[in-house]
C-alpha cells in the first residue's frame, strides 16, 4: 500500500497520537519495539466512512461531493478502498470535485493494485482537449509527482503537458517528472528526449521552432538532457549536443551553467569541447560574478564529480571567498569531486581555523566527511577546543565531529 506522509501526519493529529517514530534502521542485538500503531478515526464530521462513500457516490450536490472527498481522506489507510470512487470524480462536471479528487489522490493511502489505475486516470486530465481548466491540469501533474516511480502509463500525457499552451508551470513540472523518471528507471525513451528538446527550440535542420518563453522551463530541460546521457540514436545525439551548446552560450547564467555541465558530462574527458565547457564553468567562479552565479557554478562542478578535478585549484581558492554561502558551496563541490590531496586537506584545515565560525563550520564538516581516519583532523579539532574564545556553536560542532570520527566506519552515515 502506498501511504502518503501527509495522510499519516493527518491521522496523528486527528487521533492524538504522541509518536510515529519507526525503529532506527540497521541490525540490533535486541528485538526492536513494535512501532506504535496509528489509530485512524471512525467518524469524521459526524459520519462514518461508509456514509461518506455513499454521499460521494450518490449525491447530486457538487458541494457535498467535494466535502465527501476531503472527509474520506481523513480516515487514513481504511480510505484506500474508496480510491475507485474518487477516480470517477476526475470526470465530474463540476470543477471543484475534480480538483478535490486530485488533491485527495496526492495525499491518501492507495493500494498497490490501484496505483496504475490512478496514474492512468490522473494523466488523462493533462490533455487540454479533455480538461479545459488549466488549474486542474496543474494539480494533475503535481499529483503524478507522488507516483514518480510508476509513471510509465503517464508518459504520453506528460509529453503532451510538456507543451501545454496555458501554463509554464505545467510544462516545467511535466519536464521535471519526465527526466527524473527516465533517470531513476534508467530507461531510454525517445519521447522523453524529444520532450526535453522542445522548450530549447527544435534543433532539427531547417526547423524554426521558438524556445519556451519561461527560463525555468528551459533550465529544467537543460538539466534533464545533462542528466540522462546520450541517446543511442545518432541523429538524436547531434540534436542533444546542439541544444546543449546553444544553452551553454545563453545570457541566462543558470541555463549557461547547466548547458556546460551537459557538454562536459556527455563528451569524453580532455576533449576540446569538454575542456572549453569546464573553462567556462571555472570562469564563473570568479569574484567578479554575482554570488548566486558563483554558488551555482560550484554546485555544477560538484555534480560533475571526478570530471571536474581540473578545476580544484579554483574551488580551493573559493574557500577564501568573503561570502559564507560561496565557501559552503566550494566545500560541498570539493567533497563531491572526491579530492583527498594534501593541498585540499591543508586548505580545509586552514578554513576550520577561520575566525568566522560560519566559515569554520564548513571546514569542520568537510574534514569529518572526507578524512575520518586522518590524525591531523583529530589534532586540529582538539586544538580548536583548547581555544578559550571559540564560538559555542562551533564548539558543539567540533565535539560532534570528534564523536563521529570515533565511530566504526559501518556506523557513519
Amino acid at each position: 500500500m502506498r501511504v502518503a506522509f501527509g495522510t499519516i501526519l493527518l491521522g496523528a493529529i486527528l487521533s492524538g497520537a504522541s509518536a510515529l517514530a519507526q525503529p532506527p534502521a540497521g541490525k540490533s542485538t535486541k528485538d526492536p519495539a513494535p512501532p506504535e500503531k496509528v489509530v485512524w478515526p471512525k467518524v469524521v464530521n459526524g459520519k462514518t466512512l461508509p456514509l461518506w462513500q455513499e454521499a460521494l457516490a450518490t449525491s447530486i450536490d457538487p458541494s457535498m461531493r467535494s466535502r465527501a472527498i476531503m472527509a474520506i481522506v481523513q480516515f487514513g489507510e481504511p480510505a484506500a478502498q474508496t480510491v475507485p470512487l474518487i477516480l470517477r470524480r476526475l470526470d465530474d462536471k463540476d470543477v471543484s470535485p475534480r480538483a478535490k479528487a486530485l488533491t485527495a489522490l496526492g495525499m491518501m493511502s492507495v493500494n498497490d493494485e490501484d496505483i496504475r489505475k490512478v496514474v492512468e486516470a490522473v494523466s488523462a486530465r493533462l490533455d487540454p482537449k479533455r480538461e479545459h481548466q488549466a488549474v486542474i491540469r496543474i494539480e494533475a501533474v503535481r499529483t503524478l509527482a507522488r507516483f514518480h516511480k510508476d509513471l510509465s502509463p503517464a508518459i504520453p500525457g506528460l509529453v503532451l503537458a510538456a507543451k501545454d499552451p496555458d501554463s509554464w508551470e505545467i510544462r516545467h513540472l511535466a519536464i521535471a517528472l519526465l527526466w527524473r523518471y527516465a533517470a531513476e528507471t534508467k530507461a531510454e525513451d525517445t519521447r522523453i528526449t524529444e520532450a526535453l528538446l522542445l522548450p530549447l527550440g527544435d534543433t532539427r535542420p531547417g526547423s524554426a521552432r521558438a524556445q519556451d518563453s519561461a527560463n525555468a522551463v528551459r533550465l529544467e530541460a537543460v538539466m534533464g538532457l545533462a542528466a540522462l546521457g546520450l541517446p543511442s540514436n545518432p541523429s538524436l545525439q547531434q540534436r542533444v549536443f546542439t541544444a546543449l551548446d546553444s544553452a551553454a552560450r545563453s545570457r541566462n547564467k543558470p541555463i549557461a551553467i547547466w548547458g556546460n555541465v551537459g557538454l562536459v558530462s556527455l563528451h569524453k574527458e580532455n576533449t576540446e569541447s569538454s575542456n572549453q565547457a569546464l573553462g567556462s564553468l571555472g570562469r564563473l567562479l570568479n569574484k567578479d560574478n554575482p554570488l548566486e552565479t558563483r554558488v551555482q557554478a560550484a554546485s555544477a562542478l560538484g555534480a560533475l564529480g571526478n570530471k571536474a578535478k581540473s578545476r580544484l585549484p579554483l574551488l580551493r581558492a573559493m574557500l577564501k571567498d568573503k561570502e559564507p554561502s560561496a565557501v559552503h558551496a566550494a566545500c560541498t563541490s570539493i567533497r563531491q569531486i572526491g579530492d583527498k590531496s594534501t593541498n585540499t586537506l591543508n586548505a580545509l584545515i586552514e578554513l576550520a581555523n577561520h575566525k568566522d565560525p560560519v566559515r569554520a563550520a564548513a571546514g569542520v564538516i568537510a574534514l569529518v566527511q572526507m578524512w575520518p581516519k586522518e590524525p591531523r583532523v583529530t589534532d586540529t579539532f582538539n586544538k580548536m577546543l583548547d581555544k578559550k574564545d571559540i564560538d559555542n556553536n562551533l564548539r558543539g560542532l567540533v565535539l560532534a565531529g570528534l564523536k563521529e570520527l570515533k565511530k566504526p566506519p559501518k556506523e557513519r552515515p
